[in-house]
């Protein structure tokens, strides 16, 4: 029988798998900027899939109360600098995009099933293969969907799945990377294929950190794990030496991120200076290759929310992570919440180094990420609650005592 549950699973799950490798291309005629047109489109699928399900959640009873007042209260915060500092498109666009992400998260904290995380796993996984099938053909130089639309748009270089950037296929692995480790080890090498492709320097360190973290419970002699650690981030660290940092941007960025800190000090350091003001700073930089290269994010989400949001809007989003990870605190012992809890953290991870929550087509998955967290710790301490009423229960009850 088809009910709203069903129907509100199914369209969470094609919304998590689609609008992550979501491309539409443009006829090769196309007059504006393609790489706006781009964002454009996926920034629109995100929106319409987020309102698609909390249209279908407003339909079934919430499975749970929302209990979430920091991310609230951070749109609220965000809504309000932007009233008093800039309205202009950029801003305005900016803030419907939060907006949609708050209503997204609400709508799967309060509805989804705890029952059916391991269904998102599994998609996860399909995200993977999907990528790694694409890379397949695109290192023999065959790009089965775009070479008959535009045959301009295939890979010259390196795969890079359905990413079309190396960077993005390395973001989108190292953030399900732990999801699908938990699923099966058997996802590891495929998963180790997809970050060497990237040559994606945060990516390789942070599915180290992650996979760590992950297989630490595993581990009865302890000092064994951290040799092993050691070696593994050392290894990491070799790779981003050797391949990442004479090729990438890698030593450009703290170039942009001193820029940005030293500027919101010197202006507005308390509310920062406005949603999507960054990119009207024209910051540029000359590469290796004598050319400049304009920085529209400062490619550290952390530094970037600092610029915009002032040190108030820090200090909600740190006090919205402290949370979560002081509620996974409490149920550390369940691997399906240290593998969720883990992506949590590639994602702030990768937020160091690049700018995940300014792209379309990671906000599904990082956003479901999130609520999942928010889920799963819900629903173990509603379990924990059951568990203390029926001790309490059969303690003070005479029959129930005697059993």
């Amino acid at each position: 029988m088809i009910t709203p549950s069903k129907i509100f699973n199914f369209v969470l799950g094609f919304v998590f798998v689609v609008s992550t490798m979501f491309f539409r291309a443009v006829n090769q005629d196309f007059q504006g900027n393609p790489i706006e047109y781009l964002y454009n489109i996926q920034e629109s699928f995100f929106r319409y899939g987020a309102f698609a399900v909390f249209g279908i959640g407003c339909l079934m009873v919430h499975r749970r109360q929302f209990k979430d007042r920091i991310f609230p209260i951070f749109v609220i915060y965000v809504l309000f600098t932007s009233l008093i500092i800039s309205m202009d498109l950029s801003a305005r666009r900016s803030l419907l995009n939060i907006f949609t992400a708050l209503i997204f998260y609400y709508s799967v904290v309060s509805y989804l099933d705890a029952s059916k995380t391991n269904l998102l796993i599994n998609l996860a996984a399909l995200i993977l293969i999907i990528n790694g099938i694409m890379c397949a053909f695109q290192v023999f130089g065959i790009d089965p969907v775009f070479q008959h639309i535009r045959p301009d748009l295939i890979p010259k270089s390196d795969p890079t799945g359905m990413m079309k950037l190396p960077a993005h296929l390395g973001t989108i692995t190292a953030i399900l990377f732990p999801l699908v480790a938990y699923l099966t080890p058997l996802s590891i090498p495929l998963c180790l294929i997809l970050i060497w492709f990237s040559k994606s320097s945060v990516a390789v360190v942070s599915v180290a950190l992650t996979f760590g973290f992950l297989i630490y419970p595993m581990f009865r002699n302890k000092k064994l794990f951290w040799i092993s650690s050691l070696l593994v981030l050392v290894l990491s660290g070799l790779y981003v030496f050797l391949y990442d940092m004479p090729t990438g941007q890698f030593l450009e960025r703290p170039k942009v991120w001193f820029f940005a800190f030293s500027h919101v000090l010197k202006s507005n350091p308390f509310i920062g200076l406005g949603i999507s003001s960054f990119a009207k700073t024209n910051v540029m930089t000359i590469q290796n290759n004598g050319e400049p290269i304009q920085w529209i994010w400062v490619h550290n989400e952390f530094i970037q929310a600092f610029f915009e949001f002032g040190a108030f809007g820090v200090a909600l989003i740190f006090m919205w992570i402290k949370e979560r990870f002081k509620e996974f605190s409490k149920f550390s012992h369940n691997m399906e919440y240290r593998a969720w809890i883990s992506s949590l953290f590639s994602i702030l991870f990768c937020s160091l180094i690049n700018f995940p929550f300014h792209l379309g087509r990671f906000s599904v998955v990082m956003l479901t990420v999130m609520a999942v967290n928010k889920v799963l710790y819900e629903h173990f301490s509603m379990l924990k609650n059951e568990e203390v009423h029926e001790e309490k229960a059969a303690y003070y009850h005479p029959c129930l005592r005697n059993i």
